[in-house]
């Protein structure tokens, strides 16, 4: 995705400069997302009788803690390379640390990596968990097995812990 005019020496790229994003952000990246989303959920609760106003404010810390933290996410764990020329025309290595640390090059793809990324991110919150059946089994579930098995009874002991604490093992 284009991010800037080109800055290369002799500006070669008519263009602009780029930086490539994968298609998917990968699991640690994804992980690391959703962590984020929900460090902001606890560092800044609503309760469910919130006036507007402090919904509002509370949904304003969240984005203003997350969107940093996003963007360097989808960054570290998206972008994998850039059309960078050096003064030779050598293709430049590509390097994460050095794309997060020209924020002329970074914000733009930061934001492309968020309307990209984001959406997989949230959508495991925004589905509702599977409904089971009464019986436990699903249609097309793999059915019990018909023979009932017995199980031993696990027995218990306690134990005292050092500070006279009972522990059951």
């Amino acid at each position: 995705m284009r991010v800037r005019d080109c800055a290369c020496p002799g500006t070669p790229h008519p263009d602009g400069d780029e930086v490539y994003l994968r298609p998917h952000l990968d699991l640690a990246g994804g992980l690391a997302a959703e962590g984020a989303l929900l460090e902001s959920v606890r560092r800044y609760p609503l309760s469910d009788n919130a006036p507007k106003a402090v919904e509002a404010k509370v949904v304003a810390e969240r984005t203003a803690y997350l969107r940093p933290a996003w963007f360097e996410i989808f960054l570290r764990h998206g972008a994998i390379g850039w059309n960078l020329l050096d003064s030779d025309g050598h293709a430049v290595p590509f390097d994460v640390d050095d794309l997060i640390g020209d924020y002329s090059l970074a914000r733009l793809a930061a934001e492309q990596a968020n309307e990209q990324y984001s959406g997989s991110v949230l959508a495991p919150f925004q589905t509702p968990p599977a409904r089971h059946s009464q019986n436990g089994q699903t249609a097309g579930g793999t059915p019990l097995p018909s023979a009932r098995t017995r199980s031993q009874p696990r027995r218990s002991s306690r134990r005292a812990s050092a500070d006279g604490q009972s522990l059951i093992a």
